[in-house]
């Protein structure tokens, strides 16, 4: 089964069906059959009805066999779900999604070089042989695959953040996060929230632009929403000494892969209640 998944996914991230052919010896026709997929035999398999191609561009195609043959069949399930949309929508999409089993190690990794932080963010174990295979590969041969493309403009951009200053070159995987998510790059779901928590590292999920912050009105109007939910929906007490809500609330963050911990928590829904009228909370 995970072979004949990881078929279906080398076809959708590779322009070329018969690139594919070329290096695997795998249909595409065998995907719509469920054919049983074959162990590929690389570096390449001979075959008389398909054109030549450069070892570079098999080499390609390996390369991200490898990436997706270190992953565990949940991984692999998350991502072939995730590649399933409709064809005009799914092709200009790169499946990062990634089961806590394949990152819960790289999320407790106090320090990541670039290559491994552009693989873990794209879903992949970025074990020191991948990331040998991916430096050895062609840089021409990127083009042809969405997910090697995108590998190499995060690892660029990432390498730049560095020499500019953006970044510090201790290569601290919450501040990369930190970055990655301003970048609007898509990642795992659950790897923000699972760094954080492991890290004790608070990761910004969003920015504010000066020309987009709340007035004092519209302020006090989503402070008053959040003590509402907090009060009716978590049965927060502002005035009890310890309140479960705030791990309640945490639990359900994390599981939307949004990290803050419980003091950020508290101390928001402090300023949430703070808004209300004490009698309105006594009263609910």
């Amino acid at each position: 089964m995970k072979l004949a998944d990881i078929r279906k996914l080398i076809f959708f991230l590779f322009q070329s069906d018969v690139l594919v052919r070329a290096a695997t010896g795998w249909s595409a026709d065998d995907i719509e059959s469920n054919a049983t997929a074959s162990y590929p035999s690389f570096p390449n398999t001979i075959l008389d009805d398909v054109p030549f191609f450069d070892q570079s561009e098999t080499d390609a195609v390996e390369a991200v066999f490898h990436a997706l043959i270190g992953l565990s069949q949940d991984s692999i399930s998350l991502k072939l779900k995730s590649s399933s949309f409709p064809t005009l929508l799914s092709r200009s999409l790169v499946p990062t999604e990634m089961s806590f089993h394949d990152y819960s190690f790289w999320a407790r990794k106090t320090y990541w070089i670039p290559a491994e932080a552009v693989l873990i963010s794209l879903g992949f174990r970025p074990e020191d042989k991948l990331i040998q295979i991916f430096d050895q590969l062609d840089s021409r041969s990127f083009k042809l695959c969405r997910l090697l493309n995108e590998y190499s403009e995060r690892l660029e951009l990432l390498y730049a953040a560095n020499r500019s200053g953006r970044l510090s070159q201790e290569g601290d995987p919450p501040e990369i996060l930190d970055w990655l998510v301003k970048q609007e790059f898509s990642m795992p779901e659950g790897l923000v929230a699972a760094t954080r928590r492991f890290q004790c590292e608070e990761i910004q999920v969003s920015t504010q632009s000066p020309e987009n912050s709340l007035s004092n009105r519209e302020r006090e109007t989503l402070l008053r929403l959040v003590a509402a939910m907090a009060i009716r929906g978590y049965s927060f007490n502002p005035d009890a000494a310890r309140n479960p809500a705030t791990k309640d609330i945490q639990d359900d963050l994390d599981h939307l892969g949004i990290s803050l911990d419980q003091k950020t928590i508290l101390k928001w829904l402090r300023e949430a209640t703070d808004v209300l009228d004490p009698e309105n909370i006594e009263g609910s």
